[in-house]
């Protein structure tokens, strides 16, 4: 729904206190920006998912079906990713397709990507790896040649632009991650944003 990507009251983890969503509100140099802040990654990419609204076609019959989850859209993701992106997708009753790296910056291969868009298709999440943004000028020409719905998994690359533009504009929405091993850590700790009013 609109309201999980309010700026909100509710608790946080103590070590992001002093963090709020007004210092990522104006780092993305976006006042239009609603926030979430989750306990993980994961937790704001599924709130993401979920206020998208994305419902199955018809239930499941026959093997080439994804098993428990009838007729799921389809998201699309890279290969080399963290389990909080596949995991949401799988809560969120849809189908995880994986793409494969490009072996020069390791993001998302576009050639791999183009082939694996389908009827079925609904999102695209691209990850931008170790900090490196995506070719953001293909994949939204991508984007908007498919109508899909792009989701920036920025979880490496706070601080990251792309010819000028912030990583987590592109898209309806993104999310950052602050667990241990990213840019700014506080163990665990997630932000979901989008500038997107209807959601």
């Amino acid at each position: 729904t609109k309201e999980a990507f309010k700026i909100s009251a509710a608790p946080s983890p103590p070590n992001i206190s002093y963090f709020t969503p007004l210092c990522i509100i104006s780092y993305l140099n976006n006042s239009k920006s609603n926030i979430s802040l989750e306990w993980s990654c994961g937790s704001s990419f599924f709130a993401i998912l979920k206020s998208l609204n994305i419902e199955k076609e018809s239930p499941a019959s026959g093997p080439e079906r994804y098993p428990g989850y009838g007729e799921a859209k389809e998201v699309l993701l890279q290969a080399f990713t963290c389990n909080a992106v596949p995991n949401p997708i799988l809560w969120a009753d849809l189908k995880p397709i994986y793409i494969d790296c490009d072996k020069e910056d390791f993001n998302i291969n576009i050639s791999d990507l183009k082939a694996k868009i389908s009827t079925k298709t609904n999102v695209l999440v691209i990850q931008h790896t170790f900090g490196l943004p995506a070719n953001m000028d293909e994949i939204m020409a991508i984007v908007r040649q498919n109508n899909l719905i792009l989701i920036e998994d920025c979880a490496h690359s706070l601080g990251a632009e792309w010819k000028g533009q912030k990583v987590g504009t592109f898209g309806k929405a993104a999310f950052f991650s602050f667990s241990r091993d990213k840019i700014i850590s506080s163990v665990y700790g997630g932000i979901a944003v989008t500038n997107d009013e209807a959601i």
